[in-house]
């Protein structure tokens, strides 16, 4: 048995749409400095209050923004619908050795609040309840989940790694790439069901996985 599953329906970016997490910035003005920049960018959505249009709203009054964006988005080409799949995540740069990830589903019943409570997704971060009601409302808005949590698999984490690698290989050329401020480019390829998908999600659910 897998705590991990495909995803039933995602809107899989076509490129373009990429950024920072909101988590990863100094000051808010460069959330709103990159949006200016890219009104494609994801960050449009996910914090509607730091768009350029939107400055001076509170997240909630931002909300049908957020919504706004995103079906404008969806109907102009820059995400395009698929169901039943796992997504193979790959960031490379030259001179630096490769890192991969899996975009899945993870049952939420085995999130595990306490050292003493079962459960084989490990939570060991303070959570912050402001943004989590922040992130709710945001989902209940758009009918969409956004912003993955990033899990580390600890007891297959090698397994996973080489799996991974291989599956990219012979995965062809990616659904879309993105490259980020840094110079690294980020690579996706969709994968449907068959074996190899279940592979992958029989390893990455196979151990405890840790929140990073």
């Amino acid at each position: 048995m897998t705590v991990v599953h495909p995803i039933n329906r995602a809107w899989i970016t076509t490129g373009g749409t990429g950024a920072q997490n909101y988590d990863e910035f100094a000051d808010d003005a460069e959330i709103t400095a990159i949006i200016e920049a890219n009104p494609q960018s994801a960050l449009g959505i996910e914090m509607p209050h730091r768009a350029p249009e939107s400055l001076g709203k509170s997240f909630a009054d931002a909300l049908p923004e957020a919504a706004t964006r995103l079906a404008e988005a969806k109907a102009d080409g820059s995400y395009t619908p698929a169901e039943q799949v796992v997504v193979l995540y790959r960031i490379s740069a030259p001179g630096e050795d490769s890192a991969y990830g899996l975009w899945v589903m993870v049952d939420t019943d085995q999130i595990s609040t306490r050292a003493d409570e079962p459960g084989l997704v490990i939570r060991n971060e303070d959570v912050f309840i402001a943004k989590v009601r922040e992130r709710v409302a945001l989902a209940e808005t758009l009918g969409h989940l956004l912003s993955p949590v990033l899990l580390l698999q600890t007891g297959r984490g090698d397994e996973l790694h080489a799996a991974l690698a291989a599956a990219t290989e012979s995965a062809g050329a990616p659904a879309a790439t993105d490259t980020d401020q840094a110079g690294r480019t980020h690579a996706i390829w969709l994968l449907g069901p068959g074996p190899r998908q279940d592979e992958l999600t029989a390893l990455a659910g196979g151990g405890e996985l840790v929140v990073a």
